[in-house]
């Protein structure tokens, strides 16, 4: 049987059928999706056991835990909410819990929200080596929304301005397991070995591969890579060339660039598709999916000016969704090449 499309093109039910995955575990994986909705989770004894105390000074502030603090900022990112709105949430939920606890002002939100440590909930295993996927999205800060954009262009007078973000995706289990956050005009590869070194120290000396996209073509990286033992498997560009000399009737690499010409001279040999397949390349497309995830569930937008509370938003965004990669993921039936 087959299928006429739009475009008068024919295609049999199995070549529609060739690529498809089934998921093995759908309930397990459709309880975690409902899980992910219950925040109830996060409103644990350690928020219920910090009452706010006062200090003890007559006219001094009530001192909040910071895991009331921690819990408010969690709530905001949830729900995506401001500041003000955030507070009311909160006397909401309690309310309807039938419990009486003090809650801090907006302001003392926004003033401690960046000093709160921030869980990672990063979960893997000690002896596993780890596959990094670095990658960077946009969150806007200001301006002008894309709708007007496309439909009027852009203004001169208004300024768009974005946070650059960069991840670390853990290949195996889809955690973000590092990341910084930069200038919207800094490259990425200047950004690669800051998201190496802001891994947690029990995990740097599992770090074996690192697969970026071609923006992390670099010979220092190279370098650096190799003196870390860690091997980086970049594709180069379509016009790169061999980098050594002919000595003896032989070629020679030039020193630091063995890695990248064997790339070279691999995609020379059998052509860049072939080689991304043969090389398991196409692994760092999770790198786009943990973006896509952080964007979907979280927005494209950060809701605070400050800098140092910035940074807070993305770092919470981070650890929520690690949190709901935690309650577990989909496995399928067959995998394609160089994806699992």
């Amino acid at each position: 049987m087959t299928k006429q499309k739009q475009n008068n093109t024919v295609l049999s039910h199995h070549t529609q059928n060739t690529n498809k995955r089934k998921i093995t575990n759908w309930t397990q994986y459709s309880h975690s999706l409902q899980q992910r909705g219950n925040f109830t989770v996060l409103l644990n004894t350690a928020v219920l056991g910090n009452a706010p105390q006062q200090s003890g000074l007559s006219g001094h502030p009530i001192v909040y835990a910071d895991a009331i603090i921690l819990f408010l900022a969690q709530l905001r990112e949830f729900m995506q909410l401001p500041l003000r709105q955030t507070i009311g949430m909160a006397e909401f939920i309690f309310a309807q819990a039938g419990l009486r606890l003090a809650l801090p002002s907006y302001a003392t939100l926004s003033r401690r929200m960046a000093r709160v440590a921030i869980p990672r909930h990063i979960i893997l295993s000690a002896s596993s080596p780890i596959i990094f996927l670095p990658d960077s999205t946009g969150l806007k800060l200001s301006g002008e929304g894309e709708w007007k954009v496309k439909k009027h262009g852009t203004e001169p007078s208004k300024h768009r301005q974005w946070l650059k973000v960069h991840l670390g995706t853990d290949y195996m289990t889809r955690q973000i397991i590092s990341s910084c956050t930069t200038g919207a005009r800094e490259h990425d590869n200047q950004s690669l070995i800051p998201l190496i070194d802001a891994l947690p120290d029990d995990l740097k000396p599992q770090l074996a591969e690192v697969i970026g996209d071609g923006a992390y073509d670099s010979q220092l990286l190279y370098a650096v890579m190799r003196k870390r033992s860690v091997r980086l498997l970049v594709p180069p560009p379509q016009n790169a060339i061999w980098h050594g000399d002919i000595k003896h009737g032989e070629l020679v690499d030039s020193p630091g660039w063995e890695t990248r010409n064997s790339y070279v001279r691999q995609c020379g040999r059998v052509g860049r598709k072939l080689w991304k397949e043969q090389t398991g390349y196409h692994r760092r497309s999770l790198a786009e999916t943990s973006m896509f995830r952080l964007k979907r569930l979280f927005g494209s937008h950060l809701k605070s000016r400050r800098r140092d509370n910035q940074d807070a938003e993305v770092q919470m965004r981070i650890s929520l969704l690690n949190l709901f990669t935690s309650y577990g993921m989909p496995s399928y039936t067959a995998t394609e090449p160089g994806v699992a």
